[in-house]
Order: C-alpha cells, then structure tokens, then sequence
C-alpha cells in the first residue's frame, strides 16, 4: 500500500506536514507506546514544540517509514520492550 492510501484508510490527511504520536502509531498500526519509544531511541526522527512536551513526527519521516524498502522497522525492538 502507498502512503496516500495509507493514510486515506486511516482518515488522514496525506499532506499534513507533522503527525502526532498517536496518528503515527495509527498510520504504522502500531501500539502509541511502541512509536514513542522508537522515538525517544532516535529511531523515528521527531520535532518537540517549543516549551512543551509535545512531539511531532514530520511527513517526510513517515513517508521514508512506510515507504517500502529492505530494511524494516525493528520488530524485535517492540517484542523485547513487552518482556
């Protein structure tokens, strides 16, 4: 699947220039906390907004993530995290 179908299937919009935790975890069919993790491990690049907790995940990166390449996102990552 492309990523505008991706993201047409989730009730996304393909154009947006940043994704949430939350949209990201939904687009990558992930659990939020599976995402955030990745993202504090630098795994997924984010952007924090300024004076807050917040983190954004930019379109570009979810497109190179659900862009179909070799190299997979890091199954055994999540699986050992849940142990």
């Amino acid at each position: 699947m492309e990523f505008d179908q991706i993201c047409a299937y989730c009730k996304l919009d393909p154009k947006k220039p940043f994704y949430s935790i939350q949209e990201a975890a939904q687009l990558l069919d992930k659990p939020h906390t599976t995402v955030w993790r990745w993202a504090a491990r630098g795994i997924i690049e984010t952007i924090r907004l300024t004076g807050t907790s917040y983190q954004k995940i930019p379109n570009s990166e979810m497109r190179k993530i659900l862009t179909p390449t070799s190299e997979e996102m890091p199954e055994a990552d999540e699986q050992a995290a849940a142990s």
